[in-house]
C-alpha cells in the first residue's frame, strides 16, 4: 500500500480528560504510517466535568433580562480551574506554555461577556434554532459553545507540539468563521455540505504540504436551523465528516477515526440490561445498518451522530473506525461500505428502546376518502412529527413522543382531528383515542432480510414473558423490527430479546 496516497482523519474526543496526553502521542506514533494527518477536536471534558453543559448554563444566565454577573463569573472561573486541573493531573509534559494559553484565552473570553453584559442592545443569534452565541457587535458573533472548541483546538496543539519536541509540528486553527452567511443564503444542505468540505480542503491541503499536522476546531458558526437541523451540539463529528468527504474527492484513500470514551457500537445500552457485561459489541457494519442505530432516538449518538453518516461519506467510500484509545484493536468497531460478510448468527445485532410513547389510534368510515391521510398528518405536523405508523382499510394507529408534547396539545390536536373526520363522539365503530406511558422496542440487524422466523421467534418469546404487543412494524428493507408494548414491560422486553437474539 503506498501510504502516500492515503490519509488519516483523527475525530478526537474528549470526553474523559486523560485523552488529552494519549492521544496527542498517538498522533505522533501514527504519523510514522500516516503522513498525511488532520486532527479534529471537540471541547475538554470529563466525567465528572461538562464543558459544553457549563457554558451553555453561562449562555441562559445572559439570555436573562437580569444578567446575574456573579454566577456567570464563577461558572467561568470553573471553567478555567478545570482546564489547569487537567495539565497539572493528566499530561505528563511541559505545561508552561499551554498554561499561559489558557490564561490568555480565559481572559478573551473574560472581556467578552463582560462586554456583553454591559451593552444595552443584548441579541442572541440566532434567534429562532439557538446554537448558543451572542452578539457582540454589528459583524461579530461569539459563539459561547463554540469558544472552548476553539481552546481545546489550541490546547491540543500545542500538547502535540510539546510531545513531539519540534519532530512534528502542528496547527491549530479556527473553523468558526469559516463561511458568511450570504455565502450560503438559499443554498440547500447537500450544497452547503460541499461548500464547507471543499473551504476545509483548502485549508488542510496548504498546512498538510507545508508538513503540518491540522488540528481543526470541530465548531462552524453558520446560521439559522443549519445548527439544530444538521449539526446541533455534535459540531466535532458532522465537521469530521465534512472534511474526510472532499479529500475523498481528491483521490485520497480516507479513513476516519471518531475517537469516543467508550467502546465501539454496542448491541444495547448496558444500563438497562440486567447484566451490563452482557452488551455485545459490534465489530463490523455497513453504513445502512450503522444509520439505522444512529437514528434510533439518537440511540448512541454520544458515540456516533448520524450525521456522520451522511450520503456523501457513503458515496466516497470512506471507512469508519469507532474507537478508545486506551482499549486494544479488536475492541474497535469497523463501519464502511457495501455488504458485510455475515461472521456470525446473530441475525438481531441490537435492541434499542423508546419511553414516553404516546399510541394514537383512529377508525372511521372516512378512511376510504382520498387524500385524508395526507390532511391527518397535515394536523399533527403542527404538534409534532409521526415515529411509526399502522394502518388498516378502516384504521390508523401512529406513535408520537410524549416528552415534546402536553396534554392541552394532545386534546387540541384531537379536536381538530374529529372535526376533520365529522366525529362528535367516539362510538365502537368510529373514534378517536390516545395511550399514553407507552415504548418501542427495536430490533435491528444487516442481516435480517428474508428471515421472517424473526418475527415469529421476537412474539413467542415476548408471548412467553407475558408482553403484550399492541402494534409492529417492519420495514421495507427488513433491517428493523419494532414492537410497541406498554412501558412497565420495557426493560424486561430489552432483555429477554437480547438474551434470545444477542447474548452468547
Amino acid at each position: 500500500m503506498n501510504y502516500e496516497e492515503n490519509f488519516l482523519i483523527k475525530k478526537l474526543g474528549g470526553e474523559n480528560a486523560a485523552e488529552l496526553g494519549w492521544s496527542s502521542k498517538n498522533i505522533f506514533k501514527d504519523f510514522k504510517i500516516w503522513k498525511k494527518q488532520t486532527v479534529i477536536v471537540s471541547a475538554i471534558r470529563s466525567p465528572d466535568f461538562n464543558t459544553t453543559d457549563c457554558l451553555i448554563k453561562i449562555w441562559k444566565l445572559l439570555s436573562k433580562n437580569k444578567i446575574e454577573k456573579k454566577k456567570v463569573l464563577d461558572l467561568m472561573q470553573k471553567l478555567k480551574l478545570f482546564h489547569l486541573n487537567i495539565l497539572e493531573e493528566k499530561l505528563l509534559c511541559k505545561k508552561n506554555n499551554i498554561i499561559k494559553l489558557i490564561e490568555k484565552e480565559f481572559i478573551l473570553f473574560k472581556e467578552n461577556i463582560l462586554y456583553y453584559i454591559k451593552s444595552k442592545n443584548k441579541t442572541l443569534i440566532p434567534n429562532s434554532w439557538n446554537d448558543y452565541s451572542i452578539n457582540l457587535k454589528l459583524d461579530k458573533i461569539l459563539p459561547i459553545v463554540g469558544f472552548w472548541e476553539i481552546i481545546s483546538c489550541k490546547i491540543y496543539s500545542s500538547v502535540i507540539d510539546t510531545i513531539s519536541e519540534n519532530r512534528i509540528c502542528s496547527k491549530s486553527i479556527d473553523l468558526s468563521s469559516l463561511v458568511r452567511v450570504w455565502e450560503l443564503k438559499w443554498k440547500n444542505e447537500k450544497e452547503i455540505f460541499d461548500i464547507l468540505s471543499r473551504k476545509i480542503w483548502d485549508i488542510v491541503e496548504k498546512n498538510v504540504k507545508n508538513n503540518y499536522i491540522p488540528v481543526l476546531s470541530g465548531y462552524i458558526w453558520i446560521f439559522e436551523k443549519w445548527i439544530e437541523k444538521t449539526i446541533w451540539r455534535w459540531y466535532s463529528d458532522a465537521t469530521a465528516a465534512i472534511t474526510a468527504v472532499w479529500l475523498a474527492n481528491k483521490n485520497y484513500k480516507v479513513i476516519l477515526e471518531i475517537q469516543k470514551s467508550v467502546k465501539g457500537l454496542l448491541s444495547a445500552d448496558p444500563k438497562i440490561l440486567d447484566n451490563s457485561w452482557d452488551a455485545i459489541l459490534i465489530k463490523k457494519l455497513n453504513y445502512l445498518a450503522a444509520r439505522e442505530i444512529t437514528w434510533d432516538c439518537w440511540a448512541q449518538a454520544k458515540l456516533l451522530h448520524h450525521q456522520t453518516l451522511r450520503s456523501e461519506v457513503q458515496e466516497a467510500w470512506i471507512k469508519i473506525h469507532l474507537y478508545d484509545p486506551f482499549l486494544k484493536d479488536s475492541d474497535w468497531s469497523w463501519i464502511s461500505n457495501g455488504e458485510i460478510e455475515c461472521e456470525v448468527n446473530n441475525w438481531v445485532e441490537f435492541i434499542w428502546w423508546r419511553k414516553n410513547i404516546v399510541f394514537f389510534s383512529i377508525s372511521s368510515w372516512k378512511m376510504f376518502e382520498k387524500w385524508i391521510l395526507t390532511r391527518l398528518f397535515w394536523i399533527v405536523d403542527d404538534y409534532f412529527s409521526v415515529d411509526i405508523v399502522s394502518a388498516s382499510e378502516t384504521e390508523v394507529t401512529f406513535t408520537i413522543d410524549w416528552k415534546w408534547l402536553i396534554d392541552k396539545e394532545i386534546e387540541e390536536m384531537t379536536a381538530k382531528i374529529k372535526k376533520e373526520f365529522w366525529m362528535s363522539k367516539n362510538t365502537h365503530m368510529e373514534f378517536i383515542e390516545y395511550k399514553k406511558n407507552k415504548s418501542l422496542i427495536f430490533c435491528v440487524g444487516q442481516y435480517m432480510k428474508d428471515r421472517v422466523w424473526l418475527i415469529a421467534k421476537a412474539t413467542k418469546v415476548l408471548w412467553d414473558n407475558w408482553i403484550n404487543i399492541e402494534m409492529i412494524s417492519q420495514w421495507r428493507l427488513q433491517r428493523a423490527i419494532i414492537f410497541g408494548i406498554d412501558s412497565i414491560h420495557m426493560k424486561k422486553a430489552v432483555n429477554v430479546l437480547h438474551n434470545t437474539f444477542i447474548k452468547k
